[in-house]
């Protein structure tokens, strides 16, 4: 019978199939021409990184590249708990400030999309630009609603 490392008794998944599975979806991103993939459901976090945690009603994703490292973002508690459940090094998990939980006037994607730009030419920051034209919409449709004589009150 073979011996298990604590490692795996730990993450319950070995390095070596986590590295199987970012390269099938990968391959999969690159039959469709994708440069990068962002993932919010916490069942793929797990599959992709090892990332368990009940935070799944926070702004969380991970951004994966078709070349390159992943990035992880999560609110800055849970980001500290990443770093004992997920694969990731602590440089490719990020944690957004406490003060963004919960705010009407901004929203985490917002950080999160202003820490991508902060790495420029990279695939994360030609992401970023495209997540934050997408929560401009969905923000412009929630003002639309509000505001609409048909809004439900």
């Amino acid at each position: 019978m073979p011996q298990t490392s604590p490692e795996q008794l730990q993450k319950g998944v070995t390095a070596a199939e986590y590295d199987q599975r970012l390269a099938k979806v990968r391959a999969a991103m690159s039959e469709r021409s994708l440069s990068a993939l962002v993932v919010t459901d916490p069942a793929n976090l797990f599959y992709l990184t090892g990332y368990n945690a009940w935070s799944f009603y926070m702004p969380q994703c991970l951004v994966v590249p078709v070349d390159g490292q992943m990035h992880l973002f999560a609110r800055a508690m849970d980001a500290a708990g990443a770093r004992f459940t997920a694969i990731l090094p602590d440089d490719q998990v990020h944690g957004y400030p406490e003060e963004l939980v919960h705010r009407r006037d901004t929203h985490p994607f917002d950080w999160i999309t202003a820490n991508a730009c902060d790495r420029p030419r990279s695939t994360l920051a030609r992401l970023a630009s495209l997540v934050r034209r997408w929560i401009r919409r969905c923000a412009a449709g929630r003002s639309r609603a509000r505001t609409s004589p048909h809004a439900p009150s």
